[in-house]
């Protein structure tokens, strides 16, 4: 049973009902697939409605969190939209809110209207998940995206920053970029006026022969442990200051960065090594992503810190 005592959580990330049209070939959510999985809520029921706001309240007033992130397991957010109908609805439901709500998405099925669905849900952070940051053809290619679907990459971040968002892109890190200079990303960054970056490098966190993990094998990025990004940060920029998660943050021209070399692994051990917790598919809180832990590392809504 899962012990909430001397713990304290900063994010809650919001797992979405729906789906995505891309099929990553690094997906973190198709590595952890298994039979008899995480059943998703039926969100044309209203008990739907009122476990997510039943939930959402936990998180703040007794796991103490402070933000709110939509993300997904196999559901990219914008390609979720009767999802964020429904989360939207739970989060009106109480005079409360997050200071801070964050969306994760590769922007796949966007448009000016689902932005506006995202700003009138309180969303004031765009984390825009990117293959190839250089080429919106390559990221849709390797995304395996559906050529009518595909993201032109500075269309969309011209309109995130047009629409008063903060602009986070997430570079997932495989051997596409083994040639490319940190000083090249960050021009690029710039170029897309980003407001900060993130790099992460990609990890098995499943089965090792599922095909997931067969390609991020095949396709290792060159520097796994960031030394070098640490380094050019270091250099060519100013240290802002330490972050809740420990890592340090660093301003770059007009772009920060935070560095999480391990932040798509999963916890092993199941002691709640990361800051946030989990509102799943199915309506309830965990602290691992690993289907295999949801019964162990659910948390019950009824119990108290002490």
């Amino acid at each position: 049973m899962n012990t909430l005592r001397d713990h304290h959580f900063d994010t809650v990330q919001a797992v979405a009902i729906g789906g995505c049209p891309n099929h990553c070939p690094y997906c973190i959510g198709r590595q952890n697939l298994q039979t008899g999985g995480i059943e998703a809520l039926n969100l044309a029921q209203p008990e739907s409605e009122e476990k997510l706001a039943r939930a959402l309240a936990y998180t703040r007033e007794i796991l103490g969190c402070g933000s709110l992130t939509l993300t997904g397991r196999i559901a990219d957010p914008l390609a979720s939209p009767k999802y964020l109908e429904v989360l939207g609805r739970a989060l009106k439901r109480s005079d409360e809110t997050f200071p801070q709500i964050q969306v994760q998405s590769s922007g796949i099925t966007w448009s000016q209207t689902k932005l506006d669905t995202l700003k009138d849900l309180g969303v004031s952070v765009f984390a825009l998940s990117t293959t190839d940051m250089f080429s919106s053809a390559n990221n849709a290619r390797i995304n395996r995206t559906p050529e009518r679907l595909a993201v032109d990459l500075d269309q969309l971040a011209k309109a995130i920053k047009l629409s008063d968002f903060t602009l986070r892109l997430c570079v997932n890190l495989s051997d596409i970029y083994n040639d490319t200079s940190y000083a090249n990303m960050f021009a690029r960054a710039q170029e897309l006026q980003a407001n900060q970056i993130t790099f992460r490098t990609l990890q098995v966190s499943g089965a090792p022969d599922s095909p997931e993990s067969q390609w991020i094998a095949g396709h290792q990025y060159a520097d796994p442990d960031l030394v070098g990004l640490t380094t050019f940060a270091k250099q060519a920029g100013r240290e802002i200051g330490p972050l809740s998660d420990g890592f340090v943050a660093y301003d770059v021209g007009s772009v920060s960065v935070a560095v999480d070399p391990n932040c798509l692994a999963r916890e092993g051990d199941n002691t709640y090594a990361k800051n946030y917790v989990i509102l799943d598919q199915d309506g309830e809180l965990r602290t691992s992503w690993a289907e295999a832990d949801k019964d162990s590392s659910r948390i019950e809504m009824n119990d108290k810190e002490e």
